[in-house]
């Protein structure tokens, strides 16, 4: 599996805020230092593609979480379920 930069970055953006809901304005904050850079709706499918490389064994796991209306939250301790 490689990472894009953008999807690297998602990663540890995510794990460096582990436990934490983090609205798609807020990674779009963190991620390019700039409110508006970007859609929200490109966090969406970077986060989609994200998971998709992640998946194990074609099953995707559930350390990134979504919260419908409010973001996402990441549990690397969901890794091995």
């Amino acid at each position: 599996m490689t990472l894009t930069g953008a999807e690297t970055d998602l990663l540890l953006l995510l794990w460096n805020h582990a436990g934490q809901l983090l609205s798609r304005q807020r990674i779009i904050e963190l991620l390019y230092n700039a409110p508006g850079a970007v859609e929200e709706r490109s966090i969406d499918l970077l986060v989609s593609r994200l998971r998709r490389k992640l998946a194990h064994g074609g099953r995707q796991l559930e350390m990134l979480r979504t919260v419908r209306g409010d973001g996402y939250v990441f549990d690397p301790n969901r890794m091995d379920e």
